[in-house]
């Protein structure tokens, strides 16, 4: 009797013996075989299987080996084939899997890679990412470019990230690949959009200056986006908020330019005009009131010095008549001082016998006179 299919008989053999693991045999008892190349035998099959899609065998093969990832196989194959670029696979799979978007994949890979940082994939089955233009940086999932906002800017290709445009540069478009410093007399604003004016009293004098400052004690600018600011002429200081100059108040003076305060006159000294440089002595026969006018001596008083800052009342005994005098009179023998403003003869019967009196003496007893302005 002829041995069943996977058994074999030697010649005057009694019995049938199994062929071994990885053979078989076709029935007629002669002999086995190698299982072919993508198929196999072992204890439960006698006859030679084909392996599963995702497995492979060598001829003779007892079992069917797994595709590792990044392989795969149909039916019945005697060896895995890699993935193409683009694609990828697990173990024992029948096929290849194309990337998605935002990813990429070298010959025989196992998985799919995302795109590195500053590159993007838009399309499946890419092989490889691409970098990002200037000006731009990938979406979050790396499926595109988005173009860097306003402010930010992204100097190269390949960017991982768009930059905030440094103190005091702007930029003021979309897509910036730089971004540019304000000019001097400007800063940047707090979004980093534009640049804004430097105002009245402040100034820059460099670009992409951060701040404007305020300036400096004696100086102002009176405009926007000034470069510097200017000196007071001499008469005039900045106003508080620097952005002018005021004349110095009647009275007062400034004889430098950059001056930060008008000075009082001195005393003696007056000025009349707003915006004086310097002040003028007040001349005998004056004094100085408040600085801003020199005032003429009263009858009975006199200053006999320029400067003066009071008058005088004249000596007992002398007298002057008119205003602004720098000196006094003496009265004269037979007369006396009155208030300081004039002489008056002794009356009758009176006498005064020397000069700047102040009171007429009566005769001694037994003498006599008869006219005024006596002496004796």
């Amino acid at each position: 009797m002829p041995c069943a299919k996977g058994y074999f008989s030697s010649g005057g053999a009694s019995y049938c013996s199994r062929c071994p693991y990885g053979q078989s045999s076709y029935g007629d008892g002669t002999n086995c075989f190698n299982c072919s190349a993508g198929t196999f035998s072992n204890y439960y099959y006698e006859e030679c299987k084909a392996c599963s899609a995702g497995y492979y065998a060598k001829e003779g093969s007892s079992s069917c080996s797994t595709c590792p990832g990044g392989t795969y196989s149909d039916e019945k194959s005697e060896k895995c084939l890699n993935c193409s670029a683009g694609y990828y696979s697990n173990e024992a799979s029948s096929e290849c899997t194309i990337c998605g978007e935002g990813t990429y994949s070298e010959q025989g890979a196992s998985y799919c890679k995302s795109c590195p940082s500053g590159t993007f994939s838009n399309t499946t089955g890419a092989t490889s990412c691409t970098k990002c233009p200037s000006g731009s940086s990938p979406n979050y999932k790396n499926t595109g470019c988005e173009e860097c906002s306003e402010s930010y800017y992204a100097n190269a290709p390949g960017s991982e990230e768009c930059h905030k445009c440094p103190d005091g540069s702007i930029s003021n478009i979309k897509g910036a690949i730089t971004c540019y410093k304000c000019p001097a007399g400007t800063i940047s604003n707090h979004f980093r959009t534009a640049c804004d004016k430097c105002s009245p009293g402040y100034y820059t004098n460099t670009s992409g200056s951060i701040e404007c400052i305020k300036c400096p004690d004696g100086t102002y600018s009176d405009k926007e986006s000034s470069t510097s600011c200017s000196e007071c002429q001499a008469g005039t200081i900045p106003n508080f908020p620097k952005t002018s100059c005021e004349k110095c108040s009647k009275g007062f003076y400034s004889d430098k330019a950059g001056a930060t305060k008008c000075n009082s006159c001195p005393d003696g000294y007056y000025n009349t005009m707003e915006g004086s440089t310097n002040c003028s002595i007040c001349p005998a026969g004056t004094y100085e009131l408040n600085n801003i006018g020199c005032v003429k001596c009263s009858k009975g008083l006199y200053s006999n010095k320029a400067g003066s800052t009071e008058c005088n009342s004249c000596p007992d005994g002398y007298y002057n008549t008119m205003e602004g005098s720098t000196n006094c009179s003496i009265c004269p023998a037979g007369t006396y001082e009155l208030n300081n403003i004039g002489c008056v003869k002794c009356s009758k019967g009176l006498y005064s016998n020397k000069a700047g009196s102040t009171e007429c003496n009566s005769c001694p007893d037994g003498y006599y006179n008869t006219m005024e302005g006596s002496t004796n």
